[in-house]
């Protein structure tokens, strides 16, 4: 699933609690651990348990591990073990001197003996004389006994020693036997010591896997333990690495779950997600890498239940979702290895793959949405479930109840003072002017939580034992404060006169227009002055916006509009020959935006009529062609920046904005405002056609400004020696001008 909206709409907070309800009711997934495959060191087994039971094998093989370094050492000097280990040589010592003795005696017969002699480091035996009762050897009677003597003792010597290798052959053969014997003697006390260590392990769980492990340990262990039967204390110094081999690594702990897991994985990097096998410095060039050192990730953790990813961050880690991607297609997780390499570095791990069942969730923006859906069409398949939440939500009743269970939510788990019902209320209004309409609300929920916060501040700063309104309108005005610098440097230029624009008095060719700038975390009107130059020609509507390239597409458009506007209402005069162009005075960052499209109208109309337009009033609002309003954004900014110009200058009762009526309802104003339009200080006009604003703004009826225009339009086709008759405006030059560069969104016409 991919839930989508803009961030503080409360997504990633809707979720969890809609699988906080899900994932309990859903059974809990086994657990995971990875453990040593004896024939295959590079590849570790997997081993899939019940839930809860990893964590109780891991700590039985600890022990395991802990009675083996105790009692192995001691284990070969058990007293019953010597007494056997002594009978059985007795034994075949009995049987090594029955089988010499018929050899013992003949040699004594002939006066010879067997002796061992030193060769090469090693002990041979060999055929001597006896002489005086010592042993001597036979080429030693040379010249001391009669030759005759001497070659006897040799050939005697000859024929005792087949005698002589025969029985040492059917010795070694004993000896072998007695070796084998002592080490299934071994063997069977390893086996009884292992099997009573090993009995609370196999009790814990009796899978077959686990069976196979345990199994392997017992004969690795007994193996060892014969090796230090024949090594003896140099088999010990390789114990202790032994040992390590018997662990067992849990990568997936069950234990404290009630249900499917849910995981929220805030730093999606490959490594967090896939997991890994990380390598174990032992030394200055040597390292280690085995089941002990393999890390599970998010995706194992969330084996059987939820993952939930925010996509961006996703999407900026390298391999991240490549790795993601895989593991939904194949159902299968691959950690993948701890590569190898010279210096000591470990070979290869290959641990097995680890079957996961996992439903991913990814939150983020529209826009990563549409990107991925684009450009990946795996994303398309994998990811078919969409949920976008939406900015805002209508004011109902139910919305406003919703509206304080999360104010209640937000106090109860930040520990703040509770919110009255007129806070409350206040709370209400500040989301319906975030949505930008009154019978709206704004779902991010995020600032709405902040706002509650910073009230709640307030209402302890005054040592209150309960946040109020008034608490909720001085964070609202001091959040402003805060942001509102590059509004405040504005409204002081306009006061002072920088930046010119006109409350008062009347004058040709000249409105006020109202922009907003919206710098993304604050947004404010500014109202603008808009200027008309008319003259015989046939240029058509110059925009100067677009020849300085500081307008954007929108605004271009608007201004074709009122082209199209003006060949419908007075061509039939004649032909329209003239040469106008439009400016927004002092915009200097860029204009976008059809909402000076009526203020446009009425200062052309003005200036062609020669009417003067009240500058007491200011204009805003969208036309078509045919000259119906259109509504636009941003009206209550537009509104309250014109107002507090007129308030710092003197309200005197003529001051006044021009709005499209389909914006009435999107007002959220300041309460000091909506007390000076109750008050007559200060008046809102709503219209639904160009003609009423004409009326307001030029204070004419409409027969009497459409008059002026034609007349006007009449002296400038005789100025230029057009003939009456029809005729149609030409192409303006905003038509055929080259495209032009982006501008910053930084103010909206």
């Amino acid at each position: 699933m991919f839930v989508a909206g803009a961030s503080g709409t409360g997504r990633t907070t809707a979720l969890e609690g809609a699988l906080a309800r899900i994932a309990p009711t859903l059974p809990v997934p086994p657990d995971r651990a990875f453990v040593h495959r004896f024939d295959d060191p590079d590849a570790p087994r997997l081993l899939t348990l019940p839930p809860g039971t990893a964590k109780n094998l891991a700590r039985e093989l600890d022990e395991l591990r802990r009675t083996l370094a105790q009692r192995v050492p001691t284990l070969l000097e058990d007293q019953a073990f010597e007494r056997r280990r002594e009978e059985v040589g007795r034994r075949y010592a009995k049987e090594e001197e029955a089988a010499f003795a018929p050899l013992k005696a003949a040699l004594d017969e002939d006066g010879l003996a067997v002796v061992g002699v030193e060769a090469g480091g090693a002990m041979r035996p060999e055929i001597v004389a006896i002489r005086a009762g010592k042993p001597a050897p036979i080429d030693s009677l040379e010249g001391h006994e009669p030759a005759e003597m001497v070659a006897m003792l040799r050939e005697r010597a000859e024929v005792h020693g087949a005698a002589l290798r025969e029985h040492m052959r059917t010795s070694r053969d004993r000896q072998r036997a007695f070796a084998r014997e002592v080490r299934a003697m071994v063997e069977e006390l390893a086996g009884q010591l292992l099997d009573e260590e090993l009995r609370e392990a196999r009790a814990v769980t009796d899978d077959d896997a686990t069976r196979a492990f345990l199994d392997e340990v017992r004969a690795d262990a007994t193996r060892f333990v014969v090796e230090l039967l024949e090594l003896g204390p140099p088999a010990l110094e390789r114990f202790g690495a032994r040992l390590n081999l018997y662990r067992l690594n849990v990568v997936a702990d069950r234990s404290d779950l009630a249900g499917a897991p849910v995981v929220l994985e805030n730093f999606p990097t490959r490594q967090n997600l896939v997991g890994s096998v990380e390598r174990v410095q032992e030394g200055q060039f040597a390292w280690r890498a085995d089941a002990t050192t393999i890390r599970g990730g998010s995706l194992l953790r969330a084996d059987g239940g939820y993952l939930v990813v925010q996509a961006q961050d996703l999407l900026t880690e390298p391999g991240a979702w490549d790795g993601l991607k895989r593991t939904i297609k194949n159902g299968l997780l691959e950690l993948g290895g701890a590569s190898g390499g010279l210096l000591g570095l470990p070979r290869t791990l290959e641990p097995d793959a680890v079957p996961v069942d996992v439903k991913v969730v990814l939150v983020g923006e529209r826009q990563v949405h549409d990107l991925l859906y684009r450009a990946d069409p795996d994303f398309q398949k994998l990811f078919g479930v969409r949920a976008e939440f939406a900015a805002d939500m209508e004011r109902t009743a139910a919305a406003m109840h919703r509206y304080a269970d999360v104010i209640a939510a937000v106090c109860a788990r930040d520990a703040l003072p509770p919110l009255t019902a007129e806070a409350c209320g206040a709370i209400v209004e500040e989301g319906a002017a975030l949505a930008g309409r009154r019978d709206r609300l704004t779902t991010r929920f995020s600032e709405i939580a902040n706002l509650v916060r910073e009230a709640a501040f307030w209402a302890g700063r005054r040592g209150a034992t309960a946040v109020d309104r008034p608490d909720v309108e001085e964070a609202v005005r001091r959040r402003g404060r805060r942001d509102g610098l590059i509004e405040e440097r504005l409204q002081a230029m306009l006061e002072e006169g920088s930046i010119l624009v006109t409350t008062a008095g009347r004058a040709v060719g000249r409105v006020n227009g109202l922009s907003v700038y919206d710098l993304g975390y604050h947004a404010f009107g500014k109202p603008t002055r808009i200027t008309v130059a008319a003259s015989p020609g046939r240029a058509g509507i110059i925009n100067i916006e677009r020849e300085a390239q500081l307008s954007g597409s929108i605004y271009d458009k608007g201004v074709l509009i009122i082209s199209g506007f003006l060949r419908r209402r007075y061509a039939d005069t004649g032909p329209l020959t003239l040469t106008a162009s439009l400016a927004f005075e002092q915009s200097y960052a860029g204009v976008d935006g059809d909402s000076a499209s009526i203020a446009e109208v009425a200062a052309l109309l003005s200036e062609l009529s020669g009417i003067a337009a009240d500058q007491a009033l200011a204009i805003t609002g969208s036309i078509n062609q045919h000259g119906e309003v259109q509504p636009v954004g941003g009206v209550t900014h537009k509104l309250t920046g014109f107002w507090e110009l007129c308030r710092a200058r003197g309200l005197d009762g003529t001051h006044g904005a021009i709005v499209p009526h389909q914006n009435v309802r999107d007002l959220m104003l300041p309460p000091e405002l909506v007390a000076d339009v109750a008050a007559g200080r200060f008046h809102v006009f709503a219209v639904d056609h160009v003609e009423q604003a004409l009326e307001i703004a030029l204070d004419a009826p409409v027969a009497t400004i459409d008059a002026g225009v034609r007349a006007a339009l009449d002296a400038f086709g005789k100025q230029l020696g057009e003939a009456p008759g029809g005729g149609d405006l030409p192409p303006t030059n905003a038509e055929v001008a080259p495209p032009q560069t982006p501008l910053p969104a930084t103010q909206q016409g």
